[in-house]
């Protein structure tokens, strides 16, 4: 049984991947990391074991891609590890001070933002991020919701 239920992981995480190698732009998080959640959901216990594995790789490979960071950050957070994840956060900002960490933060304090008048102001500089810088494109889709 349990042989199964990783087989259909497997096969289930796979074709996310695949799916994301094809259509890149439709996917708007990380697949490894959705990947893992869907795992957690499963089987909590073998989770773990699967996130610090998957940790393990990576750290063997080597941190050579910002997605490296990014996954290794998604998987300590899954993995229940916040100081971890902290610390890879902290990395990932160190070595790529203009990374996709910066739009994440940028949009998050759009969203905490409660004042209408600052809201505004920050969505018309998240708008001409979007229109001048390309690292943004990602978030073109998404204006609708920003208003």
């Amino acid at each position: 049984m349990i042989f199964r239920i990783g087989l259909y992981i497997f096969l289930l995480i796979t074709s996310l991947n695949t799916y994301a190698e094809i259509c890149p732009n439709d996917l708007n998080i990380s697949t490894d990391v959705t990947a893992k959640k869907i795992k957690n959901n499963v089987k909590k216990d073998a989770t773990n074991t699967l996130a610090l594995q998957e940790i393990e790789s990576i750290f063997k490979s080597g941190l050579k891609e910002e997605s490296d960071f990014e996954t290794l950050a998604g998987l300590y957070t899954l993995a229940k590890l916040p100081e971890q994840a902290k610390w890879v956060n902290n990395l990932w900002k160190e070595k790529f001070p203009q990374g996709k960490w910066t739009i994440n933060e940028t949009l998050q304090a759009y969203y905490a933002q409660r004042d209408p008048e600052k809201r505004e102001a920050q969505l018309k500089d998240i708008i001409q991020k979007i229109e001048t810088d390309k690292r943004w494109e990602n978030v073109r889709q998404n204006i609708p919701y920003f208003q």
